[in-house]
């Protein structure tokens, strides 16, 4: 009876593993910016709409060995929904792991041009991007502000420590996170 029990937890816990990944094969997302686009899509007769995804490179594929690289890589892909936007990136490259992903930046004539719920549906339905990942909302263009040239750290953790100078100054808002809103 006790070799069928130590059987059975063995096969139990062997299984636990099956469905891993290796995070060199995963595309760590830590910022997304959108963008509406002046083109129209001629399936939908609606505008097109730009992500960029900010991810890290791990040191395992060059990113942080050499000096002169960057820490991370934006990734911009056009498409007319979100859906089928990030289902693509997939077809192209690693698949996205959005669990690390802290602020979500929409771009003024993103939110001119769309509806935020139409946006926003995708981003609350996916149940790997966490709910307190920070909203914001800018003058210009997301991708713009998500690839500031000559820094050692990602635009989007200097974004994220900006929230805490809060106190200092009137000029920032309270913040909003993806579940509160």
């Amino acid at each position: 009876m006790n070799k069928y029990l130590a059987v059975i937890m063995m096969i139990i816990i062997l299984v636990g593993c099956s469905r891993h990944r290796n995070i060199e094969q995963l595309l760590l997302v830590i910022g997304v910016g959108m963008d509406s686009l002046d083109t129209v899509n001629e399936k939908t007769s609606q505008h097109n709409l730009m992500l960029t995804h900010q991810t890290l490179i791990s040191p395992d594929r060059g990113g942080v060995s050499s000096s002169s690289s960057s820490p991370y890589k934006n990734i911009v892909t056009k498409g007319p929904t979100v859906h089928e936007i990030t289902r693509n990136i997939a077809l192209k490259q690693d698949p996205l792991f959005s669990q690390h992903q802290r602020i979500l930046v929409f771009g003024e004539t993103a939110g001119k041009t769309f509806k935020l719920d139409s946006l926003m549906d995708q981003l609350a339905r996916d149940n790997e991007i966490r709910r307190s990942c920070l909203v914001f909302v800018t003058n210009g263009q997301a991708k713009a502000i998500l690839t500031i040239k000559g820094m050692d750290t990602p635009p989007v953790n200097v974004i994220y420590d900006l929230v805490e100078n809060r106190y200092r100054t009137n000029k920032i808002l309270p913040t909003l996170s993806l579940g509160e809103i």
